[in-house]
């Protein structure tokens, strides 16, 4: 028997929450623990690389946890983030986004590789780690395109630097 719930900084619940027996809390990892715990497991995904400071949001998740609990995090690491192909515009616009990213927030490109140590300071013994690189082949297909072109359109700060005819001519 088990309990789900979700914690994010938007004072209401996405829709559709309740009727799949979601929780859900109002609540700042930077700044408190998670409320409703002790958890078996806390899982964040892409949360500590926009978070101006990681190390004391990991604590809180931590800190959340039950004995014996598990602490999941996933995040980037810009570094492999590679395209195959020599294709200028598509890289030009890859680079802007990040670019535009990093400069108008906390955001960490580099912020995966600093995962392990993190966990480590946080005085976690079993800690495990896998990475994977992930492989752009810029100029290949106008569905690669799109699938780019809609991740960044739902992260406001992608609109500005992400332009579509910036890119068009590297998929014909």
């Amino acid at each position: 028997d088990g309990r789900v719930y979700i914690s994010d900084l938007a004072a209401t619940a996405p829709p559709g929450l309740q009727t799949r027996g979601i929780g859900y809390y109002c609540s700042d990892i930077e700044q408190d623990v998670p409320p409703g715990g002790p958890y078996d497991v806390v899982h964040a995904r892409m949360v500590f690389s926009h978070i101006a400071d990681p190390l004391r949001a990991l604590r809180n998740a931590v800190s959340a946890l039950a004995p014996g609990g598990v602490i999941y995090v996933a995040d980037l690491d810009r570094i492999t983030s590679l395209t195959l192909v020599d294709v200028p515009p598509f890289d030009a616009a890859r680079r802007a986004v990040v670019d535009d990213i990093v400069a108008t927030s906390n955001y960490d490109p580099q912020f995966g590789r600093r995962i392990p140590a993190l966990l480590r300071s946080c005085d976690l013994t079993e800690i495990d780690v896998h990475g994977t690189v992930e492989f752009h082949f810029g100029g290949v297909s106008r569905l690669q395109l799109a699938r780019h072109v809609a991740a960044y359109d739902r992260i406001p700060e992608c609109r500005r630097a992400f332009r579509v005819d910036a890119v068009e001519a590297a998929v014909d």
